[in-house]
C-alpha cells in the first residue's frame, strides 16, 4: 500500500512524499522528496544507497562550493580555505532543509557542523574555528538526545544530482511537540558560537575577516531552524 501526500508545508513549495506500508522485517523504509529539481532520499542504514537518479539539473554553485576544500590543510588562514568553510556551512543548511520530515532537521545540522569541523586543520589559524563548530554540533546532538522520538527510526539522508551528498551518520528525530523549542535552543547555540568565533581572533587582523566570514555563514542555519 502506498500513501502519497502532495500538500506542501506552508512556504516550502512543491513537495511529494511517498511512503510504502506495511514494512516487513526485510524491507526498507524509503521516503523520497522532490523539491524543484533536487532529489532527496531518506533510508534506514541497511537500505542506504537505494536511491533514484535525479531527473533534472542541479542549481549552479560558486567555484568555492564546487571545490573539495576538505582536502586542504592550511595552517594559516587562506581565502581558498575560508571560502570553502563558508560554502560548506551554507550547503549544510540547504541539504538539511530538504528533509521532508522536519523532526530530523536539527540532528542533521548538528551532524553537518561536526563533519565540517573535522575537515578543518586541528592546528594553526583554524583550530579555534574547528573547536567552536565541533562544540556547537555536540551541544545540538545533546539537545536531540534529550528530546528523542522513540517512534521514529534513525535515517540516513542522501541527495541526488551531479554532486550527491549523504549524511555523515544516521539521523535521529525529536518529538513533534518538542521540535519548536529545540529549534529555538539550537538557534541560541548558533548565536553563542558566532560570538565565540568573533572573539577567537583576539588582536589578529589577519584572522579577523576570515572568522567573521565563517560566523556570518552560520546565519543560513539560523534561518533554516527558525522555519520549524
Amino acid at each position: 500500500m502506498y500513501f502519497q501526500n502532495t500538500n506542501p508545508p506552508a512556504g516550502r513549495g512543491s513537495v511529494t512524499a511517498i511512503l510504502k506500508l506495511p514494512l516487513p522485517k526485510t524491507s526498507s523504509l524509503a521516503v523520497t522528496a522532490l523539491l524543484g529539481a533536487t532529489l532527496l532520499t531518506t533510508t534506514p542504514e541497511a537500505a542506504f544507497g537505494q536511491t533514484r537518479p535525479d531527473p533534472g539539473p542541479e542549481s549552479p554553485v560558486s567555484e568555492s562550493e564546487g571545490r573539495d576544500w576538505s582536502k586542504l590543510s592550511a595552517i594559516r588562514v587562506t581565502k581558498e580555505q575560508t571560502d570553502g568553510v563558508a560554502a560548506a556551512l551554507r550547503q549544510a543548511a540547504r541539504f538539511c532543509d530538504l528533509i521532508p520530515e522536519r523532526v530530523y532537521l536539527i540532528d542533521c545540522y548538528a551532524s553537518e557542523l561536526r563533519r565540517i569541523a573535522q575537515d578543518l586543520p586541528p592546528a594553526g589559524d583554524y583550530a579555534k574555528a574547528r573547536a567552536a563548530l565541533n562544540a556547537a554540533g555536540k551541544e545540538m546532538e545533546a539537545l536531540v538526545k534529550a528530546n528523542l522520538d522513540p517512534t521514529k527510526p534513525p535515517l540516513r539522508v542522501r541527495s541526488g544530482g551531479a554532486r550527491p551528498k549523504s549524511s555523515a551518520r544516521r539521523l535521529r528525530a525529536v518529538t513533534p511537540a518538542a521540535a519548536p523549542r529545540v529549534a529555538r535552543e539550537a538557534v541560541e547555540i548558533i548565536d553563542r558560537t558566532q560570538t565565540v568565533l568573533l572573539r577567537a581572533t583576539g588582536n589578529s587582523d589577519r584572522r579577523r575577516a576570515h572568522y567573521q566570514q565563517i560566523a556570518q555563514s552560520m546565519e543560513t542555519g539560523t534561518v533554516m531552524l527558525r522555519s520549524l
